[in-house]
């Protein structure tokens, strides 16, 4: 098994009524995962803390923070070409839709477990469905 060579940040955004806001990915070639949807977030760089450089990835890809960054939900590892470490961190949602300017990606929308099931997703967000919706129902 590959040694983790990188750690990444990714924000659970969500609502109240349990929808998750998702970022399509876009298709550049030799981007992992073209055109599937995942969470915003991105790598950690040199000696920065988790949560700031996840407040910093969101400033780059949605143009601000939209709520309060919480304690790490859990961390998935990825094994792939790049292994890393993903950090997932909750954020419920405080902003509002009008603030969040896509940045990266080719999309965003708000997405319920059940709509999930009918979208191409990343490992991140597939392997860890169980997960996932055992948090938003414990809301």
């Amino acid at each position: 098994m590959k040694s983790i060579s990188h750690h990444a940040v990714k924000a659970l955004i969500y609502r109240k009524d349990g929808s998750m806001l998702l970022q399509q990915r876009d298709d550049t070639p030799g981007l992992a995962f073209p055109n599937t949807w995942t969470w915003f977030g991105g790598l950690v760089e040199q000696g920065e803390d988790l949560k700031d450089a996840l407040r910093r990835e969101l400033t780059e890809e949605l143009g601000c923070i939209p709520g309060r960054v919480e304690e790490e939900l859990f961390q998935w590892k990825w094994s792939g070409p790049q292994p890393a470490l993903n950090h997932i961190f909750p954020i419920y949602f405080q902003a509002k839709d009008e603030e969040l300017i896509l940045m990266e990606g080719k999309a965003m929308a708000w997405h319920s477990l059940t709509q999930m099931e009918k979208l191409v997703l990343t490992p991140l967000i597939f392997e860890n469905l169980q997960r996932i919706s055992s948090f938003l129902y414990s809301l």
